[in-house]
Parts: structure tokens; sequence; C-alpha cells
């Protein structure tokens, strides 16, 4: 376990869920914030990829998103994800 990101869910009540969404049309993710209770998003932040994403996935224990550009020149981005705001920071490229 995360015990930054526990923490941060906790401090937020558990209500939130983060949700990565892949734009291939605008080269970005998305990075939403989802209230488990009502069902509403709210934006966090977009992170431009720099050509069209598509597919997401996540390391097991949620500390990188892999983004596949679909591109040339083709790659798989590793993003580390901050464990408290959720924001994504790249940290490689093969």
């Amino acid at each position: 376990m995360n015990a930054a990101r526990d923490a941060a869910a906790a401090a937020r009540g558990g209500r939130e869920f983060t949700v990565y969404v892949a734009n291939a049309d605008s080269a970005d993710i998305a990075i939403l914030a989802l209230d488990r209770a009502s069902g509403a998003l709210r934006d966090v932040d977009r992170f431009a990829t720099g050509g069209k994403v598509m597919p997401l996935a996540v390391r097991p224990d949620r500390s990188v998103l892999y983004a596949s550009i679909r591109d040339e020149p083709l790659r798989v981005l590793s993003l580390a994800i901050d464990p408290v705001s959720a924001r994504l920071a790249q940290i490689g490229s093969a």
C-alpha cells in the first residue's frame, strides 16, 4: 500500500476515486475525480502526451500509468502518479 495515497484518500473521506481518460484527438490524458456517492466528475488536470494516446494501463501498485502513443514514433510513456494529487509526470519512454 502507498501510505501517502491512503492518507490523501482518508483526508477526502474516501469519497473520490481517480479516473484517467485517454483522449486520442486532443493528445492528452484527462485526470478526473469521481465522487463515489453522486457519480459527479470533477476535472483535476490534463497531461499532454505529444501524440494520439490509447490505450492506458496502470501498474498494480498504482504508482505508474502506462500510455501507448499511436503516432510515429510509436512508443509507450511511463508516467508517475502523484500519490496525493493524482497528477502525472513522465518518467520514461520506450
